[in-house]
């Protein structure tokens, strides 16, 4: 389990760093198109660099952040249950939403499969689609092994072997 965790610890955290970089990408693209606007002319394909930016950061950000338990979650109700009925139902939260971001995943998989088969490219700057395809199912994938382990820690959890705060 100690193995599992620190892999999936490892690959989130250069996923995220990979996130930061394209954060870094789009703030520089988008300042250097608004000084460059005002000098001399903008940045051709601009919007197409942002967007691809921005789906990379989402993708490799996102499961460093539930690793973290960094996303907000509304659970007034939840906890004043005891610690094995919050197992419980966090628990099966995790599981549902594995479930649904394997399948999620696994469809990218495909669709950047037939881009790359197709040879779709962005359209002002031709930059091929397929690889920020498949780096969001990699981020998808890596969010749901976050998942995954959060189950695996509930189970332990409602089966008495662990307390909530480890």
């Amino acid at each position: 389990m100690k193995k599992m965790e620190k892999i999936i610890h490892t690959l989130t955290w250069w996923a995220s760093c990979i996130g930061q970089v394209a954060l870094f990408g789009a703030m520089a693209i988008v300042v250097a198109n608004i000084l460059l606007r005002l000098v001399w002319r903008p940045i051709p394909g601009t919007v197409e660099l942002t967007e691809i930016f921005g789906a990379i950061l989402l993708a490799m950000g996102i499961s460093y952040c539930a690793l973290q338990d960094g996303h907000i979650s509304v659970n007034f109700v939840v906890e004043k249950l005891s610690a094995k009925k919050r197992a419980l139902i966090n628990g099966f939260t995790s599981f549902v939403s594995f479930i649904l971001l394997s399948a999620l995943a696994v469809r990218i998989i495909i669709y950047a499969t037939s881009l790359m088969t197709r040879g779709a490219t962005t359209s002002h700057l031709g930059i091929p689609t397929f690889w920020v395809a498949f780096l969001v199912s990699f981020g998808f994938v890596m969010l749901a092994m976050v998942l995954l382990l959060d189950l695996i820690k509930k189970i332990t959890i409602i089966a008495g072997k662990e307390s909530e705060n480890n």
